[in-house]
């Protein structure tokens, strides 16, 4: 069986600050390509990964927590899956 390349592209990490329900904190930010996640051949341990879909022009937002900053902000609560949050 052949072997499919994938390419994906990220930029540098910044700081950036993180609010969810009025909560604030700061947290890196990466700007990773749709395709990333897929190129590295990683799952996620809940919700999504992005996808080529999210690269569109007009595509809503969409963020990937790490799992640090889901366990220390969002106390590993599962349903913070789908809700919005104000990354800026």
């Amino acid at each position: 069986a052949g072997q499919r390349a994938s390419l994906a592209a990220y930029s540098f990490s910044n700081i950036a600050s993180l609010s969810f329900a009025g909560r604030p904190t700061v947290a890196n930010n990466r700007p990773v390509s749709g395709t990333f996640f897929q190129t590295l051949q990683l799952t996620p341990a809940r919700g999504r990964l992005l996808a080529a879909s999210d690269d569109r022009p007009g595509a809503p937002g969409v963020a990937v927590l790490s799992h640090q900053i889901w366990s220390t902000f969002f106390a590993s609560d599962p349903a913070i899956v789908g809700k919005s949050i104000r990354l800026d």
